[in-house]
This record gives structure tokens, sequence and C-alpha cells, in this order.
């Protein structure tokens, strides 16, 4: 399982962490989002100085239900 997680660089000094707070059953699916949301986030940076940064991260289910 993945979960697309991002970070925000507001040119400021400034930055944001968040996900798109979905659970992905295989990496394809997630690198899908992920082209969506690197596009969305660029479109829509605040300044010019501004960056994002994504990533699909694997979830392992050591010790934990999912």
């Amino acid at each position: 399982m993945y979960i697309l997680v991002f970070i925000m660089f507001l040119g400021t000094g400034e930055y944001k962490i968040g996900s798109n707070q979905i659970i992905y059953n295989d990496l394809g699916s997630c690198l899908i989002d992920q082209k969506i949301l690197t596009k969305v986030l660029n479109d829509t940076k605040p300044t010019k100085d501004a960056s994002a940064v994504t990533s699909c991260v694997q979830m392992l289910k050591k010790g934990i239900s999912i």
C-alpha cells in the first residue's frame, strides 16, 4: 500500500506538509495521482519562488492493521 505525500515550500521560509488522504493498493495508481497533484501545485503556487515536492511512499504493515 502507498500514500502520496507532499511538501510545499512557499518561498517565504514557510512550508506545509500534507497528503491527499488516499491509500493506494498499488504504486501505479499512486504515481498517476502524483503527476496530477504535482501539476496542480505548480500551476497554483503563490509566488514564483514557491515549489513543491511530491512522493509516493510505501506503507509497511509491520505491527499495524489497516
